[in-house]
């Protein structure tokens, strides 16, 4: 508000004449309003940058993104299956023949030592693979036949008897009678089976002889005494221990004879042991009366028991086909006693 100077009258700010006497109103002076960046911010004197101490501005650590890692996938180098190099033919043949052999007793051994051997002789002249093949086939084919050389001689006699006897019609038949001849060579070498065919035994209930002899041939007399006549004839099969077991349970299981009934017998005699437990296993052919076989058949009579051997010998066995019992003694002490 603006006061006039002659009359002392009010007027509005914004008059420039009295509205009482009409005389001029004073001019009102303008205000000046101070710049704060000149107030607070002046720069310093030359005296007072001399006097100041410098200070480095701090330097600022850059941020650095950081980088995707990616994982490098690792790769083999895949090789052309048409441009591998074969294995060598005769390696692979040898291989095979001598696998074969084992499952055939022995009939491809020799090709597949030969083979093998030609097949490694040309993998390692022609740098050709296939020389492990070679020498797996070697190895095989050649324990086979050093096996067969061995065993052979001594199992071939039973073969040749089933094939005079026709029991052998074909490759199928002629595995069996050898794998049957080599079980029987196999069960001579124990101990009690030792025992039982290098002995004559003697029965005490009835005074009737049995005889082993050789070719696992047996013949069983009527008569001690008399053994010109009255006899039976064939094969026989004997074995002892678990074999003796396994066959009795397995193979002759019509029978009923269990594992739980042949421990019981073990339990109730001292002298019955597992280890001396026998199967003897009589493969008849024939019965002869009067000079003449009166039987031309052939059928099994299995006795099973047990071989004691202290203080003397005995064997006890019970017949499984008329379920009767036998106390055999050595002919020797059949002898003595006698005498």
């Amino acid at each position: 508000m603006a006061v006039c100077p002659n009359c002392g009258a009010p007027n509005n700010g914004s008059s420039k004449f009295c509205t009482s006497c009409g005389g001029p109103l004073p001019v009102p002076e303008a205000v000046q309003i101070p710049n704060p960046q000149q107030q607070y911010w002046q720069q310093p004197s030359e005296e007072q940058q001399q006097q100041s101490v410098p200070v480095e501005p701090a330097q600022s650590i850059p941020i650095v993104p950081a980088q995707p890692v990616y994982a490098t996938p690792i790769t083999q180098p895949v090789q052309n299956r048409a441009n591998r190099p074969k294995s060598n033919g005769f390696c692979n043949a040898g291989l095979a023949l001598s696998i074969i052999g084992w499952c055939t007793m022995g009939i491809t051994a020799p090709l597949g030592l030969l083979f093998s051997f030609i097949g490694l002789i040309s993998a390692n002249k022609k740098n050709e693979p296939g020389r492990g093949k070679a020498i797996a086939g070697l190895i095989l084919s050649g324990v086979l036949i050093f096996g067969l050389a061995i065993s052979l001689p001594t199992i071939w006699a039973d073969v040749q008897d089933a094939i005079d006897n026709g029991q052998v019609n074909n490759p199928y038949e002629l595995f069996n009678a050898i794998d049957d001849a080599n079980d029987r060579q196999t069960n001579v070498n124990d101990k009690y089976v030792k025992t039982i065919i290098n002995n004559g035994w003697v029965a005490m209930e009835d005074g009737s002889y049995l005889e082993f002899g050789k070719k696992k041939s047996f013949k069983y007399y009527k008569d001690y005494n008399d053994t010109s006549d009255n006899y039976f004839t064939g094969k026989y099969r004997i074995y002892s221990g678990d074999d003796a077991i396994e066959q009795l349970t397995k193979h002759y299981s019509q029978y009923g004879v269990t594992r739980k009934e042949i421990k019981t017998l073990i339990q109730n005699d001292p002298n019955f042991k597992e280890e001396n437990f026998v199967l003897v296993v009589l493969e008849n052919d024939g019965m002869w009366q009067d000079g003449k076989n009166v039987k031309d058949e052939e059928w099994d009579t299995p006795y099973y028991g047990f071989l004691v051997t202290s203080p003397n010998k005995s064997l006890l066995l019970i017949n499984m086909n008329t379920a009767t019992t036998f106390s055999f003694i050595t002919d020797n002490d059949y002898e003595r006693i006698n005498n």
